[in-house]
C-alpha cells in the first residue's frame, strides 16, 4: 500500500517529492509501480476462507477497540 500511496503522492500532490526514486522512467518511478503490482498479485493468490478469517478477525479488533475507547472515555468523564 505505500508503493500506491506514493503513486497517488505523484498525481496529485507534483510538487512535494521530498526523495527520489530508482529505476525511473521520465519522473514515472517504476519500483513502486512493480512493488504495488507484485502486492495485488500475491494477494490474489490467498483462498477465499483465509480472506474471510483475516476480515473477521479485524471486524472483532475494530469492535473491541470502540467498546475499549468508549468506556475508557466513559471512566475518565468525572
Amino acid at each position: 500500500m505505500i508503493n500506491k500511496q506514493f503513486l497517488n503522492n505523484l498525481q496529485f500532490k507534483p510538487g512535494i517529492r521530498p526523495f527520489r526514486v530508482p529505476a525511473n522512467i521520465g519522473k514515472f518511478p517504476i519500483l513502486p509501480l512493480f512493488g504495488f503490482g507484485t502486492t495485488v498479485y500475491m494477494a490474489l493468490q490467498f483462498e477465499v476462507e483465509v480472506v474471510l478469517v483475516g476480515l473477521a478477525i479485524i471486524a472483532i479488533g475494530a469492535i473491541l477497540y470502540i467498546i475499549l475507547r468508549r468506556r475508557k472515555d466513559f471512566m475518565n468523564s468525572d
